[in-house]
């Protein structure tokens, strides 16, 4: 598919497979209009009462997340080439939202609107935001341009296969949530596994690389989102409490976020959320289950456009694929919503530092939104932001003058954007929060900063890293000892790729990086390797695909140097076999990772534990059991926590397992509105080694056992033994510690017992 402008001769139509078809601003206003009246019209019939499952939903978020970027990108004169439009489309859509729901929140309050966030005040203020657009895009842009549409492409049994992965990751994650069976995941996995090496192969299109890193992504994402019928523990329940927190009071109100945390102060959650689910009506626990994922997918594409700037397609194909094949990737990120659209906009900002297409100044003008979206997604990943761009810019200057053959020409950065970059993330974090308006004087705002930044990379220097726990780490699989010692492969050549491309710098050879991408790839790495450090900040899963975002395309990069220097032979040759050596390791990488190893062969856990289901509730180690019921509720477990919520004493002491063995409620699948139902206090206290000592009996009040330690299916109780150290016992061998206490509810799989 190309465009041409309407100054130039319309494509020809001499292949008989090509279609060209004339757009203009009439064309565009039209579809608008049309699709904002379309909107409008099932939100008022739904309100009438008249049902209209899966049209809202489809209209709803194609409306919400393509229309208001793609008006401002063609207001702003922006034509970054087909791709990149529906990219930058998305990230501007998703800012704008913010921006309108923030808006709207304040302005329509002082108007006297009591609940600004619901359902027809903030459809109406996004339909007058998009209207306002399509009025200025109407009068600024005179823009007509043909499409040439490639139709034998698009029917292509290639298109149509990769078309088909979502669908079965969707199916596969159902039929394994609803009956347990694992078959047609572990088909699915086969069938992508093959995909690096088919690439490698010349077997895929370059053409349809985009498209088939966003299908493989989307299938990653939603094969783990929809596995189980709740949102697991951790930080997407977190998240929905917030956001419905929002909607049930119908407002955002800063002055909240001293209760609610810093998380409350991250518009990803408060308002994007629920702007998506008051135009979608999806419950919350299907609007982060689907649409989040749907968003998310993107960003694989969006590494792979600026890794292409610099090195062969294929090496960046195989480059967005490794970061695609981390589990943090598909598991953590698949929940965690802020985080990850963090780092889309991080890949966002990647790609407009790799891009020559545009003008400076619209590259900047771009930026500045995609940077205030990292800001206002997630503060930990814009503290990691800001330490890599302050040290970024000085190397980039560094390097430049070192060999300025590689000198960036138009530079995205520079020390007044890294100024404002800072100005904006410390500004929103400081004066969201109520409680940190006292610090208005300069020193006041550094000391802030100072405190918060340091808050985020330093810690008990008795204490470890997450990355140096889990280096010495000893796992009850081998799969997960595999992929620990397969990590370390890849991270050394990275190491390597990156340390041989300084070298070929240094010698004054040709490299295919300019010197602002080299210097964040750099400084990226570095920050990575601060979290072997005493910091617990940052966990491995979060921090590793934040910094590879940078560093990726240098693992294709560090084989075929390797390569070159190990043997003689023409450029050409050496970047066809670095591709399929890089294929090949990337095979064994998705599988462990993935999981096929585990469930297709030593039948063990592995960092994808959803798809061991049967296996791991039935007879797994209890360490495995831990990690899989972290990740999957069960009915039991909702069943027996709305019992204790309605049932339960006030003030009473529950003594259970430790995480994930207590009380786990259904967030999400209720109501979007309304007035939060009290519950009663709880004094919860973690089962502890020597309350099973000898011939003890735990104190009065309840014994709570949910699935993972009801003796007929988890079986396991956690019994915390030191910080990030845990031991564990069997249930049924420690029962006679609370057999005083009379058995007041069961449902087949937890059980509560109440007695003094």
């Amino acid at each position: 598919m190309t465009t041409v402008r309407d100054e130039e001769t319309p494509p020809s139509l001499s292949d008989i497979g090509t279609r060209s078809v004339r757009v203009t601003t009439d064309h565009v206003v039209r579809a608008v209009v049309a699709l904002q009246v379309l909107v409008l019209a099932v939100v008022a019939v739904e309100r009438l009462g008249l049902d209209l499952p899966v049209v809202r939903e489809i209209v709803a978020v194609v409306y919400l997340t393509l229309v208001p970027g793609y008006l401002l990108l063609r207001i702003a004169d922006i034509d970054p080439g087909r791709v990149e439009t529906v990219l930058f489309s998305v990230g501007l859509s998703l800012v704008s939202l913010m921006a309108v729901g923030v808006v709207a929140n304040f302005l329509l309050r002082a108007l006297g609107v009591a609940r600004p966030i619901s359902e027809l005040p903030m459809v109406l203020a996004i339909a007058v935001f998009v209207g306002g657009l399509t009025a200025v895009y109407a009068v600024r842009v005179d823009d007509t341009r043909w499409i040439e549409v490639d139709t034998r492409r698009l029917t292509s049994p290639s298109v149509l296969a990769f078309a088909l992965l979502p669908v079965a990751g969707v199916y596969g994650a159902l039929i394994l949530t609803r009956f347990g069976n694992n078959y047609l995941l572990i088909v699915l996995y086969a069938v992508l596994l093959a995909i690096p090496a088919l690439a490698a192969l010349g077997k895929i299109p370059r053409e349809l690389f985009p498209y088939a890193l966003w299908t493989v992504a989307l299938t990653l994402l939603l094969q783990n989102s929809l596995s189980g019928h709740y949102m697991a523990w951790g930080d997407s329940p977190k998240e929905a409490r917030l956001a419905l927190a929002v909607l049930a009071d119908g407002y955002w109100e800063p002055a909240a976020a001293p209760a609610f945390g810093s998380k409350f102060t991250m518009l990803r959650i408060v308002i994007l959320h629920p702007i998506y689910a008051l135009f979608t009506d999806l419950r919350f626990v299907w609007e982060f289950k689907v649409v989040h994922p749907l968003i998310f997918s993107l960003t694989p594409v969006a590494l792979y456009r600026a890794y292409q700037r610099y090195t062969a397609p294929t090496t960046a194909f195989l480059s967005a694929l490794l970061y695609v094949s981390l589990f943090s990737f598909f598991v953590v990120l698949s929940r965690n919503t802020r985080t990850a659209t963090a780092l889309f906009f991080i890949a966002l900002f990647v790609l407009l530092i790799a891009n020559e297409r545009l003008a400076p100044d619209r590259k900047k003008l771009l930026a500045i939104v995609f940077v205030a979206g990292i800001v206002v997604s997630h503060y930990g990943v814009s503290y990691m932001i800001m330490a890599a761009m302050a040290l970024a810019i000085p190397a980039e200057r560094v390097l430049g003058r070192l060999r300025p053959t590689i000198a960036t020409t138009d530079r995205l950065t520079s020390p007044v954007f890294g100024l404002l970059y800072g100005t904006m993330l410390f500004a929103w974090y400081i004066y969201a929060s109520p409680g940190s308006k006292a610090f208005n004087l300069l020193i006041g705002f550094g000391q802030s900063f100072t405190d918060r930044l340091a808050d985020q990379f330093l810690a008990n220097p008795d204490s470890t890293s997450a990355s140096t726990r889990y280096l010495t780490s000893n796992f009850t699989s081998t799969t997960l000892d595999a992929l620990k010692l397969y990590n370390v492969l890849v991270g050394a050549v990275i190491v390597v790729g990156l340390g041989l491309t300084y070298w070929r710098v240094f010698r004054n050879e040709d490299i295919e990086f300019d010197s602002e991408y080299l210097a964040y790839a750099s400084v990226a790495l570095a920050v990575f390797g601060i979290t072997f450090l005493p910091v617990e900040r940052f966990n491995t899963a979060r921090t590793y695909p934040t910094t590879l975002l940078f560093f990726a395309p240098f693992f294709v990069v560090g084989i075929r140097e390797v390569i070159r220097r190990l043997r003689t032979s023409t450029p050409a040759v050496t970047r066809t076999g670095a591709h399929r050596i890089a294929a090949v390791a990337l095979v064994l990488f998705l599988a462990l990772n993935i999981g096929f190893v585990s469930a297709a062969i030593t039948n063990e856990y592995s960092t994808n534990a959803l798809v061991e289901k049967d296996r791991i509730m039935d007879n797994g180690h209890p360490t495995e059991k831990n990690y899989f019921y972290k990740q999957y509720p069960t009915v039991y477990g909702v069943q027996s926590t709305d019992w204790m919520h309605a049932a339960g004493l006030n003030n009473s002491t529950v003594f259970l397992s430790g995480w994930p063995g207590g009380m786990k409620g259904a967030v999400g699948h209720r109501t979007l509105s309304g007035a939060t139902e009290d519950r009663p206090y709880f004094r919860g206290q973690s089962i502890q080694r020597e309350m099973l000592a000898n011939e003890s009996q735990l104190d009065g009040g309840y014994v709570y056992l949910s699935a993972f330690s009801h003796e007929g299916l988890g079986d396991v109780i956690r019994l915390p033994s030191g910080h990030f150290a845990f031991e564990y016992t069997r249930t049924h061998e420690a029962k006679e510690h609370w057999e005083n206490k009379s058995l007041v509810y069961v449902n087949g799989g937890s059980s509560v017992y109440y007695g003094s």
